[in-house]
């Protein structure tokens, strides 16, 4: 009887609350079988325990630091675990559906392609528009003009056009869910730890398509990613991580120099996004009276993150500085012999 295919790696986004949630739903739609990789980056004594005991009970491989991760960094100490195939990477709040590996699976299989993404949802509302499902990815321009060009080609379509989209290739895919055949990772050099919040996918596209393999996006599969709730400080301080601008722009300008891009100038408007989703205050005002209750929140949170996010990204670096290397805590039983 053959062995698993694919070995689950899932890694830290936004925040570490999200983490219980979104395994137990990843266990109650994912065979048994497959082995999963959990890599813990700096979780808060409460989620801590509770990781461990969902790797005992779940029969998880768990990896932890003590200090805040990078997703990157994350994914290449996941990657270290995988004997299978191939290897699906998640986000810890993305929220996986039935069948969605399965279908993700028999698109590379149909295929022969290199990298896999399902449809990602991302909430809005009430409800749920389409965040991911293809689109371009490609370095333009001469030497003077060269920059990136990226189209996420149905972003913020209704869930409804999910029914009408068909698998495809793809040369955009983020990394909220991706299943990868993991020769190819190896082949490329895995995730470039460089790229600490910014641009992760960005690198992952161009250097797949620079060695000849092709993505694809499978509309069988649907995932989603909401809102980041902030349960806790130590959530606050993972998410001011992610979207510092310390971290941004030091990533942006690996990204850059790596693929000599002259033209920069979009750049700009991701470090406005990031911006906004530090404040935790809608970028555009509401109509009414409720403006100026607007205006001043903005202005109250603006003054907070200057203080704040400086403060929390000098702490995270004397940490990260200090810390040892990310450790096994929790083996699961072996279920594919290694490659």
């Amino acid at each position: 009887m053959s062995g698993p295919t694919t070995t689950i790696v899932v890694v830290p986004r936004e925040t570490h609350s999200a983490w219980p949630g979104m395994l137990e739903r990843l266990r109650e739609h994912t065979e048994p079988s497959v082995p999963v990789v959990v890599v813990d980056g700096g979780s808060p004594p409460s989620i801590r325990r509770r990781l461990e005991r969902l790797a005992v009970e779940n029969d998880f491989t768990l990896i932890r630091s003590e200090r805040v991760l990078a997703s990157n960094e994350a994914r290449n100490a996941g990657m270290r675990h995988v004997h299978t195939e191939f290897v699906a990477f998640l986000d810890n709040d993305t929220l996986v559906s039935p069948g969605w590996l399965p279908a993700l699976e028999q698109c590379l299989r149909d295929t022969g392609g290199a990298l896999v993404s399902p449809v990602v949802l991302s909430q809005r509302g009430a409800g749920w528009v389409i965040h991911d499902a293809g689109g371009l990815a490609r370095i333009v321009g001469d030497t003077a003009t060269r920059r990136l060009e990226e189209l996420n080609a149905h972003m913020g379509e209704p869930e409804t056009a999910v029914a009408r989209l068909t698998r495809a290739p793809t040369e955009f895919q983020e990394l909220h869910c991706l299943v990868v055949r993991a020769e190819v990772l190896r082949e490329i050099g895995g995730f470039d730890e460089g790229l600490l919040a910014g641009r992760e996918y960005s690198d992952l596209n161009l250097l797949a398509a620079a060695a000849g393999h092709v993505g694809w996006v499978e509309p069988a599969a649907v995932v989603r990613f909401a809102r980041a709730r902030l349960r806790r400080p130590s959530d606050y301080a993972l998410y001011l991580a992610r979207w510092s601008d310390e971290w941004g722009r030091a990533s942006y300008a690996h990204f850059n120099e790596k693929w000599d891009l002259h033209d920069t100038s979009g750049d700009e408007w991701y470090f406005a996004g990031r911006f906004d989703l530090r404040l935790l205050c809608p970028p555009r005002p509401p109509e009414g009276r409720r403006r100026t209750a607007w205006r001043l929140r903005r202005r109250l949170h603006r003054a907070v993150d200057r203080v704040v996010t400086p403060r929390v990204m000098r702490a995270h670096e004397r940490r990260r500085a200090m810390a040892a290397p990310p450790r096994v805590t929790h083996v699961a039983s072996a279920r594919a012999a290694p490659a």
